[in-house]
């Protein structure tokens, strides 16, 4: 499992060009339904728009990087819309994203290079305005912690790449301790040193997960 970047939210953005109206929607998606699925929210969204171009690169391979890859023009001159979208998105390494373009014609034509620089320009607000999450492949380890150890474990652990959650207080105090798994040898060596190894591990996970860039 690799690390991977994609979208942190879902952000419209808006530009024009000679009047017309290019508004921009991005969003992570994680597979290619889900793309489908927020493209069609978009249509529906902007009915009355001249068009509306896409592209998303979506479903990782086990390096990270996309497996299905689409584009469409929707009935742009062949090659101005869909195109710079998805060049746009591949530019910025990103993947789990789809990113639709909404025109609204202003009257003037912009010609096949206007067209291409226009959804394009567009793409790339929309981007900015989702901002990015860094996709870590996270370990979630489950602890069980003596009562007299958990103060001292959570100091000990402040200053680590680590995040507690799900903490339970029962006999014992069961918690998640998340990190990423480039830290995890060096988490759990911390955990082991401060406890004198009276800490279990009752359970791991794993899974991708945001992490701060």
């Amino acid at each position: 499992m690799e690390p991977y970047r994609a979208p942190a939210r879902e952000a419209q953005s808006e530009i024009v060009e000679k009047k017309s109206r290019f508004i921009g929607w991005g969003s992570p998606a994680a597979s290619e339904d889900a793309a489908r699925a927020f493209l069609e929210r978009v249509r529906r969204e902007h009915r009355e728009a001249s068009h509306v171009c896409h592209a998303f690169r979506v479903e990782r391979d086990a390096r990270g990087q996309p497996s299905v890859q689409r584009m469409s023009d929707a009935g742009e001159p062949s090659g101005t819309a869909g195109s710079p979208i998805l060049s746009t998105i591949t530019s910025r390494g990103l993947v789990d994203c789809c990113v639709a373009v909404a025109r609204y014609f202003g009257g003037t034509l912009l010609g096949a290079g206007g067209l291409t620089r226009a959804y394009g320009k567009a793409c790339a607000a929309a981007l900015d305005a989702c901002g990015v999450a860094v996709m870590e492949p996270t370990a979630s380890v489950k602890l069980a912690i003596p009562y007299p150890l958990w103060d001292l474990l959570r100091r000990a652990m402040s200053s680590q790449p680590c995040a507690w959650g799900n903490v339970a207080y029962t006999d014992e105090i069961t918690a998640i301790l998340k990190t990423r798994e480039r830290d995890e040898a060096q988490i759990l060596r911390r955990v082991t040193e401060t406890t004198n190894a009276r800490v279990r591990i009752t359970s791991v996970t794993r899974a991708y997960e945001a992490w701060p860039d």
